[in-house]
């Protein structure tokens, strides 16, 4: 008599995610927005709550550490500039070169939290345009870059920049260490977002099972 097989040994199909490299876009844009197409393109309600959870869960988090932080914890400063203009020897220099980095390079490793903060997506976004637009702030002073000049403004940078350098550190010695916290919060976020990204693009990770040994 023949043994049918056990149907327990038979590997659980994966399901196919329609357009992962979309979705995993929209992920970038909006945290679970990719997981949120997909599961209403797929007829997959699973799939729709996980990218409202992934949303409500990682922004919220962000949030709440800009909220913790005044709202002054995610920007790209503009010290680099000042550095090269009269302090070149402490300016930021890239290995093994020994090259000054190029501003906006020199920037971002004055600020490495952004690099981070940057993956949560449009929530973070803002600081990009104040850094680059700084003549347009139409975000006003939500994510506004310290120490950034109009182009009216010819001279006076060091005293912007030591002005907004000085503001901080009086904040930051004025307060406990929720500052750092707050922007700890914000960090994390963008970092669990690189997740989110990837599950969209190629769903959640499968544990392979062990191969089953050959009886001796």
């Amino acid at each position: 008599m023949s043994s049918t097989p056990q149907a327990a040994d038979t590997p659980t199909p994966v399901p196919v995610l329609p357009f992962p490299g979309l979705a995993a876009l929209l992920s970038l844009v909006i945290p679970g927005l990719g997981q949120m197409a997909q599961g209403l393109a797929s007829g997959r309600p699973q799939r729709l709550i996980k990218g409202i959870l992934f949303c409500v869960v990682l922004l919220g988090m962000f949030m709440y550490g800009q909220w913790l932080g005044d709202w002054r914890n995610v920007y790209v400063p503009h010290f680099q500039e000042y550095l090269i203009e009269s302090r070149e020897g402490l300016a930021y220099r890239l290995w093994p070169t020994n090259r000054v980095m190029p501003p906006f390079l020199g920037n971002l490793r004055t600020r490495l939290q952004y690099v981070a903060q940057f993956w949560i997506g449009a929530a973070a976004w803002p600081a990009l345009w104040n850094y680059f637009q700084p003549d347009r702030p139409i975000f006003g002073s939500y994510q506004l870059s310290p120490g950034s000049m109009r182009s009216d403004e010819v001279r006076g940078r060091e005293a912007v920049v030591q002005a907004a350098d000085q503001e901080e550190s009086d904040r930051q010695f004025r307060s406990d260490r929720s500052q750092d916290i707050a922007w700890i919060y914000t960090v994390i976020a963008g970092i669990l977002n690189l997740l989110v990204i990837y599950d969209a693009w190629a769903g959640p990770v499968r544990l392979a099972p062990a191969p089953k040994s050959a009886p001796r």
